[in-house]
């Protein structure tokens, strides 16, 4: 570690024969020269800063440094804490010139930081090891809204920070690990959130992967059958099955949903230039940058409702275009009046054609697609039964409960303490 030490200085004196002495094969001083002479034209202190900043990034994520470095770069000393935050910045609600602005804050303001990607970086911190846990877990958060904070002042919208375990460890890679991992949680936590890895270690992994190819083959099923395509597609990303889902387990989801779709589009002999020329481009990478659930979820029905438009098996499907409207109008109060005015049907007719082609009552299909999505933001626990009641446009709170009651067999507190046991 002393000759990484000496070999920071040389380079910010600007000696690099020093680096290239006794410690360099002939292929690692080519590279070095012709790095060299490209950074020729750069201002001394990018290049200081680069170098900086690809030895700390090497640190972390391979975790080779000892304590002696550390008390280097961040004053860590035995009786202190580390602990790492992963800080993902959302690229699709922030534009690239704010993002590296708000990194080059974060630079200024903390020592021990890489940027690992163009909107991920890592921040190394040392703790003060306080007598109170809670005390200790309120520093931390402290610390991690101080982060936020920084990005909203200029103006970042969407920061999600995982934050690693706590006193488990003094080395590096556990910490920069299993802050990355609480960070890519944010998929069923939300965006702009505090996520700190020892709360969802337990979870992580618990989940039925049978259970979830159960659901991905009832999705299948419901599109080749017309059958209730929404509700199943949500039922594939409930996170209560058992446990919390690993983020690269959701390639395997997203990619089976993929192929569903597009054999479905090829069996309805749908036109692939008429889905762009109404917007739609189906393609992995972009279902990989969506950072929620509720972000996948929303792509998939968006993209299912737009092969339906243009399928004339579906188009003359009454079921089918009352249940997208249903769907898409669940937040608002919905009659079987405003759908039949809506699809220009006469009520009766909509009611008994509703009923041939689903075997379900039209008015109980509201109500079910209601409590669904009711269900969802009781397990999100940031929302009030106030707000859940509003949100979905039942008269008050109280009949709210007791519609949810009645179609559940739970209240809705009890469903969501019920979740939360999960």
């Amino acid at each position: 570690m002393k000759v990484l030490l000496m070999q920071k200085k040389a380079i910010k004196l600007g000696v690099s024969d020093y680096i290239i002495k006794d410690i360099m094969t002939k292929e690692e001083l080519s590279t070095l020269l012709i790095g060299m002479s490209n950074r020729a034209k750069l201002p001394r202190d990018e290049v200081v800063n680069e170098v900086e900043n690809n030895m700390l990034q090497d640190y972390f994520l391979n975790g080779e440094i000892d304590l002696n470095e550390l008390h280097n770069i961040i004053k860590y000393s035995k009786g202190k804490i580390l602990v790492g935050y992963y800080i993902a910045i959302s690229k699709n609600k922030n534009d690239s010139y704010i993002i590296k602005n708000y990194k080059n804050k974060l630079k200024s303001s903390y020592t021990a930081y890489a940027e690992i990607k163009s909107n991920h970086v890592f921040i190394l911190k040392a703790e003060e090891n306080v007598a109170s846990k809670t005390q200790l877990l309120n520093q931390i958060t402290t610390i991690a809204n101080q982060i936020r904070a920084l990005g909203y002042k200029h103006g970042v919208q969407s920061i999600c920070i995982g934050i690693s375990q706590i006193g488990k460890s003094d080395e590096v890679k556990p910490l920069y690990d299993t802050a990355k991992e609480a960070s890519g949680m944010k998929m069923f936590f939300g965006i702009n959130k505090n996520i700190f890895y020892d709360s969802i270690e337990a979870k992580i992994e618990l989940f039925s992967q049978d259970t979830v190819k159960e659901k991905i083959l009832d999705f299948k099923n419901n599109l080749k059958n017309n059958g209730d395509t929404y509700k199943s597609l949500s039922e594939i990303y409930v996170s209560g099955f058992s446990g919390i889902m690993k983020v690269n387990y959701f390639r395997y989801i997203n990619d089976s949903i993929m192929g569903i779709l597009l054999d479905y589009i090829r069996r309805e002999n749908v036109e692939w230039e008429v889905l762009k020329g109404k917007g739609l481009e189906l393609n992995s990478e972009q279902v990989a940058n969506l950072e929620t659930i509720q972000d996948m979820k929303e792509y998939f029905v968006t993209a299912i409702e737009l092969v339906n438009e243009v399928s004339h098996v579906n188009l003359n499907s009454i079921s089918e275009r009352a249940s997208r409207f249903i769907r898409k109008n669940v937040h608002k109060t919905i009659s079987l009046s405003l759908i039949a005015d809506e699809l220009h049907f006469n009520k009766s007719y909509l009611s008994r054609m509703f009923k041939e082609e689903t075997g379900k009552n039209i008015v109980q299909y509201i109500v079910d697609c209601k409590i669904e999505k009711a269900k969802e933001y009781l397990e999100d626990h940031q929302y009030k039964l106030s707000e859940i009641s509003d949100l979905l446009s039942f008269s008050n709170q109280q009949y709210f409960s007791i519609i949810f009651k009645k179609e559940m067999g739970l209240s809705p507190i009890e469903y969501r303490k019920a979740s939360q046991r999960v």
